[in-house]
Formats: C-alpha cells, structure tokens, sequence
C-alpha cells in the first residue's frame, strides 16, 4: 500500500514502530531520516525534520544542512535571483524566476508535508549559499520517481557542498520507502556537475537536443538517473 501526505506518512510509521524492535528504531533514528512529523511513544522521534546536520569544510568553515521551512521563503527567493545571476546552466535568467513569496511559502509547506518532496539548504554562518530540491511525481503510478535540482553559490565551489547535498538526498530517498529512481537534467558542458553525479552513481540515460537557447547558442541536456534499491 502506498501512503502520500503528512496522514499517511503517521500511519505508517505507527505501523512500521509496531512491527521493529527497540535497536532497530534506533538504528534508523541513527541515520536521521525516517519521515516527517511523527511523535513517536519510545521517545526516539519527537516531531522530526528529515533533515539537519553539520560538517567542517576544508576551508575551516561549518557547513550547516537542513531542511527549508515556510519562514525560509523570503531568503529562498534571494538566493534564486543571485544564482541565476552567476551562471547559465539554470533555465531561466537573473530576475526571471517569476515566483510570489506566498507561492514560495506554499510550495516549502508542501515540500514538508509530503512523502516524496524535498527542499534542503546549506548555510554557512546562518546564510544561506546553496540548496538542492527533489519533486516527486503527484500521482500514484509516479510517486516513486522526480526530479533534482543543485545549486551552489560560485564562491562555495571546490568545498565539496555539492556532494554533501547529493549525499543526503540518496540517504533520505534510500529511507523514505517511496522514492526509487532520481532524475536530473545537466548540460553537456557542465563536466564539474556530471562528475559529482556520476561519482554518486547517476547514470547517463538519454540527450534532449536544443533545450536551452541562450546568446544564440542551442545547447543540449543530458538526462542522468540513479535507481534506488
């Protein structure tokens, strides 16, 4: 059976606590990714979020991960517009991602109300400089499966942040027992990306010719993917 939404999510989990021992709750509690907003008796989980961690930069830095909230929208909105003003391998330009805040508000609420969403960030300071999003399919035959999406402000890159998201992603969709394929799209020429993803074990599946038109210039995607067992 399969379960969608924060209800369905507490139902299984109620289920899926019932039927495990003591050590293997805590094992699972270990990884810090279950599911979402499930208040647990045996005090393991008390109103968890997928995700939040911490690790120490090579550069001296703390490198804060954690799951976006509704409060993040505004900050959110901020990072777009800069991002897309420091490269052209997003789909649209600075000033063109045409989203409200109350928009934002809505589609962070969902991400964290559902099964098969994911919005996390990465702060260095408190500030935000990098995300990684994962949407997927809202209907039963395509729950399973959706897209990803990485960015990095240019500053960060070389730190290794790019792996610490993709990572995380693959230990949460590995948890989640919901998502069992990871799709994304990547620019032939963007070979700092598709050596993260492959080293992560995404594998080449096609080419969509001519998807991005940019001064000019038609540039082709590569559609990569990594099946989660």
């Amino acid at each position: 059976m399969i379960f969608s939404g924060m209800l369905g999510m507490k139902v299984f989990a109620n289920r899926w606590f019932i039927q495990r021992s003591d050590k293997e709750i805590n094992d699972v509690a270990q990884k810090k990714c279950l599911c979402k907003h499930v208040s647990v008796a045996v005090g393991v989980f008390e109103d968890l979020n997928m995700v939040s961690k911490k690790y120490d930069l090579k550069n001296g830095q703390v490198l804060a991960i954690r799951e976006a909230q509704k409060k993040d929208a505004s900050e959110i909105l901020e990072y777009v517009n800069k991002m897309a003003g420091e490269t052209d391998y997003l789909t649209f330009g600075q000033g063109e991602f045409n989203v409200s805040l109350e928009d934002e508000e809505k589609f962070l609420e969902n991400c964290v109300e559902s099964s098969n969403h994911l919005f996390i960030v990465a702060e260095i300071g408190g500030t935000l400089i990098g995300n990684l999003s994962f949407k997927g399919g809202d209907k039963p035959k395509v729950l399973h499966t959706g897209e990803v999406g990485v960015t990095v402000l240019k500053k960060y890159w070389g730190l290794g942040i790019g792996s610490v998201l993709v990572e995380t992603l693959i230990e949460w969709a590995k948890s989640s027992w919901t998502i069992k394929k990871l799709n994304l799209r990547v620019r032939p020429d963007n070979d700092r990306a598709i050596r993260l993803y492959e080293r992560f074990g995404f594998v080449r599946e096609g080419l969509i010719t001519r998807e991005h038109f940019i001064d000019g210039k038609f540039y082709d995607s590569i559609f990569m993917g990594l099946q989660i067992d």
